[in-house]
């Protein structure tokens, strides 16, 4: 069964997409868009997924590494230590599999969103990633404590 979604926002997207020649993928039975993104940080890489709805829109940015069993409970320290830094958004930690994941909700009700509220929420995640993707690869490796981690970014 299709999800009901918003074209608009769809086109809006993948418009935006286009024209700064980003590379996706659509899935319009689902109302999702898909790309990856490269980083200048030790993570490398992440995947960024589109959740359109009618009147808002859900940004996912997946890393393509997860926390170990072992370390889940340092991760969510580090993670819940990294949310009290962020703005808008924030990090998840799925316990069953360990992924990890940034998420955050654009509100679109009122008005379409505007090409800069677009290149936002397309960037954010990046942005987090690039400030605290170093740190918690520390933290998943064992070779600092999540306070520790934390503060090595705020410097």
């Amino acid at each position: 069964m299709a999800k009901n979604f918003s074209p608009q926002l769809m086109k809006s997207i993948s418009g935006y997409m286009d024209s700064h020649s980003i590379h996706y993928t659509t899935d319009s039975e689902k109302g999702l868009l898909r790309a990856a993104f490269r980083l200048d940080c030790k993570l490398k890489e992440y995947k960024l997924i589109v959740d359109l709805y009618n009147c808002y829109y859900i940004v996912y940015c997946t890393l393509n590494i997860s926390a170990d069993e072992g370390c889940r409970h340092q991760a969510a320290e580090f993670l819940i230590r990294a949310n009290r830094k962020m703005g808008l958004g924030n990090f998840e930690l799925d316990m069953r599999d360990g992924e990890i994941r940034i998420k955050y909700t654009v509100d679109c009700e009122d008005c379409p969103p505007s090409e800069g509220v677009i290149s936002s929420s397309l960037t954010l995640g990046d942005a987090y990633l690039e400030r605290f993707g170093d740190a918690l690869l520390s933290v998943l490796f064992g070779f600092a404590t999540p306070e520790a981690a934390i503060a090595a970014c705020s410097k």
